[in-house]
């Protein structure tokens, strides 16, 4: 068995992947080996591409040069003074560290960096910025954090292999599909520090790992005001430029013309939040979905409740009844509170056990611990069907709030700011915006 394949298996035979049952394995066919993972009891091939291997000899030479960076990684671990910093996402060396990189490009581009290359240096340090190593992605993989990264932007590939419907005739089509490149940290860039008359022995402190960090932010702003184009930011487990934000034809999953007619206005706020670069543009994207929508639940409450009230066979127009009704109306005047209407948005749209599933297909546990998100506190709870609307929205606003508002009246630590990495909270509850702007699209939608 390869090195490749027993990395594989050790790493989903731990922690939360092991609840997983994921497996991997290779198999000769025709003199040939195939690479494949079991998932569901179902065998899915490890491709190079969603839809078949274009040409035998590249699927071989894919594998067999994935097979020997591995086993040079593994040589290295052993023979070399070596270091993975899961809080800042890079790796010691010999020479120096590198660090993961992500980037935005100004004008929406796509970045290939390819041989070319930034390279900027003083007397103290060298940098450069290029593709990562094999050492730094395979690091990451192996690393605790790696279990974040699986459940939310991998597992979703896994599941829609499954959906896959057979295609065309040659063996790869009769396979259910995943990419092999899906499996490992897709790291945009890394920066590569030289540090001069370094002791290649010595242990990087937290303070010499945020001195080189601020020397980098120096030369990611000197990169970008050269006209150049690029922002580059430090990578903190999730892509910018991930496949959050691209659609990719996996060969099969049967995609059918709509029954019914969707709001515009929806699709476009959550066509915005897709295509959107950064955290805090995706999140308040598609909040806007749940926003557009806090008016028209608030009077259709309203509306609900008077005629409940007056087609009431015991309602009489007199001054007792009078009251009432003024009670009722005070009672849905929450048009200034957003709070209440974010709440009532989600109690029209959103069904609560359809919500906690959700939650847990996420690899949550129904438990949301006591925490304190852009200033406001979050009380410790158990999740039930009767309080995670209740919950969860009190999240979501807070989050907004924290994204929305940068008032110097507020503690400047509470308050979110783009690229400082404070922005965990925003990334956790992304997979659960997305799900409940997509409910609420798809319920405010009308038959044709």
């Amino acid at each position: 068995m390869s090195n490749l394949i027993n990395m594989l298996n050790k790493r989903f035979n731990q922690g939360k992947l092991k609840e997983l049952e994921i497996s991997f394995f290779e198999e000769k066919v025709d003199g040939k080996y195939r690479y494949y993972s079991k998932f569901k009891g179902e065998k899915i091939l490890l491709n190079l591409n969603s839809r078949r291997v274009y040409d035998e000899n590249d699927y071989i030479d894919y594998f067999n040069n994935l097979n020997e960076k591995v086993t040079l990684y593994q040589e290295n671990k052993k023979n070399k003074i070596e270091h993975f910093y899961k809080e800042d996402f890079c790796r010691s060396n010999d020479n120096g560290i590198e660090f993961a990189l992500d980037y935005i490009s100004v004008h929406g581009d796509y970045l290939r960096l390819h041989d070319d290359s930034f390279e900027l240096n003083n007397e103290n340090y060298k940098v450069k910025i290029n593709q990562p190593s094999s050492e730094i992605v395979f690091s990451f993989f192996e690393s605790e954090i790696y279990e974040d990264y699986f459940f939310n932007e991998v597992l979703i590939w896994f599941n829609r292999a499954l959906e896959r419907r057979y295609i065309g005739d040659d063996s790869i089509s009769r396979h259910k599909i995943i990419m092999m490149r899906r499996l490992f940290p897709r790291i945009p860039y890394s920066a590569n520090v030289i540090v001069e008359n370094r002791d290649s022995k010595s242990v990087f402190t937290k303070t010499s790992i945020d001195k080189i960090k601020n020397i980098l932010n120096n030369c990611f702003y000197s990169i970008l005001v050269n006209d150049l184009n690029i922002c580059f930011i430090f990578f903190s487990g999730y892509q910018f430029n991930s496949d959050f934000n691209v659609v990719e034809d996996d060969g099969g999953v049967n995609v059918k013309i709509p029954n019914v007619s969707y709001d515009s206005n929806l699709i476009s706020f959550y066509k915005n939040a897709l295509i959107s670069n950064t955290s805090g543009h995706k999140f308040l994207s598609f909040y806007h979905v749940l926003e557009y929508n806090f008016l028209t639940c608030v009077e259709k409450k309203l509306h609900q409740d008077m005629k409940g009230f007056l087609s009431d066979v015991k309602f009489k127009p007199n001054e007792k009844s009078i009251d009432k009704l003024l009670s009722l109306v005070k009672q849905n005047s929450i048009q200034n509170d957003e709070n209440k209407m974010l709440l009532c948005v989600l109690k029209e749209y959103i069904l609560p056990n359809d919500l906690l599933e959700f939650w847990i297909d996420l690899g949550k546990d129904n438990t949301i611990k006591a925490c304190e998100i852009y200033g406001e506190k979050i009380d410790k709870c158990i999740l039930t069907d009767e309080n995670i609307l209740f919950n969860f929205s009190r999240i979501i606003k807070s989050i907004r709030n924290g994204i929305v508002h940068s008032s110097d009246k507020y503690n400047r630590s509470e308050r979110y700011i783009p690229f400082s990495g404070k922005d965990e909270y925003i990334k956790e509850y992304l997979p659960i915006m997305r799900f409940l702007a997509e409910k609420i699209i798809a319920g405010t939608a009308v038959i044709k």
